[in-house]
């Protein structure tokens, strides 16, 4: 093919560059919207006002219970080829037991739906 044809052809495929920023634009409004809906501007959380800071994640070893006390916006699955997940998969207050600890304070926890990455801002150690 002649460059004269490859540049016909790419044209008539290519959008007009005002309609690739009206559909960008839309798609911005539409995440906002569901933001807003979903509620995921806000953060969910049991304990309120107490920070991961206040929590003792030092004692925390493999096979103990922990709790979720925040819901994270996305989970990524402990697996050898990891994915992400939406974060409603786990429910505010939902018990997992401690698999393995990872760099970064982040921690897999198995819990009744599969076992995720975790970072500890997000769960604390159950009360027994």
């Amino acid at each position: 093919m002649s460059n004269s044809a490859l540049k016909t052809r790419h044209t008539k495929t290519s959008l007009p560059a005002q309609l690739i920023r009206s559909r960008s634009s839309e798609v911005k409004l539409r995440r906002n919207e569901c933001r807003n809906r979903c509620g995921r501007g806000q953060r969910l959380s049991v304990l309120g006002e107490l920070n991961s800071q206040d929590i003792d994640y030092s004692s925390l070893r493999t096979g103990d219970e922990v709790e979720i006390i925040e819901v994270p916006p996305f989970v990524k699955t402990a697996e050898a080829m990891p994915s992400l997940r939406p974060g409603d998969i786990l429910s505010l207050g939902e018990p997992g037991r401690v698999v393995d600890r990872r760099p970064m304070r982040t921690w897999a926890i198995r819990f009744a739906k599969g076992t995720y990455l975790i970072d500890q801002k997000y769960f604390k150690p159950s009360e027994e």
